[in-house]
């Protein structure tokens, strides 16, 4: 087991769009999916698949994409070994975000922790629509006096900064992750103590199953807390989780949430059902 130094570059943005990565030699390629969106700044709402060589690889549930192999049981090393080598990673494969993961340098195994040690530039709004989206909210930035700027403006929020980096805050949520290599046994492993504020990463661990149907009751429940009126409908801000917020549509809970707006509107019924939930769920 080894560190890999990696570059991750959002490809045909400029200026470009990019991350240094540490990470264990044999990272998984389902945790290495997790430590991009992570240093990237994505909100893992879209499906992904990585690619090399004509093999894709993706999530055991991915739908739509019957040749990708399951990404859980992958090593990273052995798909790349050596300095030069790229792999793709696609992000969203309606907007396409295509990044290059490059392997820069292989070098001697720290502590197994993955860590950022630069990078440039905060990646796209999500949903912003691929980089004609993403273009259009920078000239709108640039010119704000034009025709479509104000709606760019009010979907995007004041808070966006295409120039934002903050190394600090990308490794102190990157510190939630510990990989155990499986070809090391006897590296000691963490104590109960350590894993009640470490997520523990582990390749042999069954997944946990979850009700979507308890999921879905929780986020319209919580999607309460942002309810406002606009002519004379009741919006919420789309904040949760991109397949909870597509099974509440299909409830008919909630109009369709695809789009660049910020937030999404209730049906009558998604809002006396969500106004109920909200009293039984978190009502003392």
């Amino acid at each position: 087991m080894q560190t890999y130094q990696l570059k991750i570059t959002i490809d045909s943005i400029q200026p470009v769009i990019w991350r240094r990565l540490l990470v264990p030699s044999g990272i998984t390629l389902e945790v290495l999916h997790h430590v991009i969106q992570t240093t990237m700044g994505w909100q893992e709402t879209h499906s992904h698949k990585f690619s090399i060589d004509q093999q894709s690889f993706g999530p055991r549930d991915a739908e739509g994409d019957s040749n990708s192999n399951d990404e859980a049981g992958v090593p990273l090393d052995s798909l790349i070994s050596k300095e030069g080598n790229e792999l793709r990673y696609a992000y969203d494969l309606r907007d396409n975000w295509q990044h290059t993961v490059k392997l820069e340098k292989v070098l001697p195994l720290t502590d197994g922790f993955p860590k950022c040690v630069d990078g440039e530039r905060a990646c796209p709004p999500e949903d912003c629509g691929g980089i004609s989206g993403y273009e259009a909210i920078l000239h709108a930035m640039v010119h704000p006096d034009d025709a479509d700027s104000e709606e760019l403006f009010e979907w995007v929020g004041e808070e966006f900064d295409p120039e934002f980096f903050n190394r600090e805050a990308i490794n102190a949520a990157l510190a939630d992750f510990v990989v155990i290599p499986q070809d090391e046994p006897e590296r000691e492993q963490p104590s109960i103590s350590e894993t009640s504020r470490l997520r523990i990463v582990q390749e042999e661990v069954a997944p946990l199953v979850p009700d979507e149907d308890k999921i879905d009751d929780a986020v319209l429940a919580l999607l309460t807390l942002t309810f406002h009126a606009e002519k004379n409908v009741v919006k919420a801000w789309k904040t949760f989780d991109w397949n909870a917020m597509s099974r509440l549509h299909a409830k008919g809970y909630i109009q369709d949430p695809v789009g660049k707006l910020k937030s999404v509107v209730l049906t009558e019924k998604g809002v006396a059902h969500a106004q109920q939930l909200f009293s039984r769920l978190f009502i003392k």
